[in-house]
């Protein structure tokens, strides 16, 4: 990869891993739930629907997904493991790896690829766009909400 993006003259800055245990990657995806016709989608145990198996909107039935299952996704995880490690340690050597717990809520995950994003920037390319970044954050020192990067690029 590093051979065929070099004759581009690209490079790849960093490597984000998103880690979380195999069995709350498992319940997560075991729960989906989706209305096929628009797409909305529940989960069972972290937001299921007002009544099991219907959409709270159309009242229509939900499904889930036919690889949305415990044996399915355990040889998935398993192969994904097996390739995806020695990758993890090729960039890890190389000192670009960034590793988030993916088993946080959405907003902390969210705020770490931001932080990280920004951390790796290159500057003085850059200077504007992380002063510009430093001035919403401290318009939002005293806020919950957090800036995209995408905002402010």
């Amino acid at each position: 990869l590093d051979k065929m993006l070099a004759e581009d003259n690209k490079k790849i800055d960093h490597v984000l891993d998103f880690s979380i245990d195999d069995s709350l990657l498992v319940r997560r995806i075991t729960g989906r739930l989706v209305h096929p016709s628009s797409g909305r989608s529940y989960h069972r145990e972290f937001f299921p629907p007002k009544v099991d198996m219907v959409d709270d909107i159309t009242g229509e039935p939900l499904i889930q997904r036919s690889d949305d299952n415990e044996e399915v996704l355990k040889k998935r995880l398993e192969s994904f493991h097996k390739n995806t490690k020695p990758v993890l340690g090729y960039y890890q050597n190389k000192g670009i790896l960034s590793t988030i717990d993916a088993s946080k809520s959405a907003p902390f995950v969210s705020h770490t690829i931001k932080s990280i994003f920004l951390s790796t920037l290159h500057f003085p390319h850059n200077a504007s766009i992380f002063k510009t970044f430093q001035q919403k954050m401290k318009m939002q020192v005293h806020s919950t909400e957090t800036p995209l990067a995408a905002e402010i690029l």
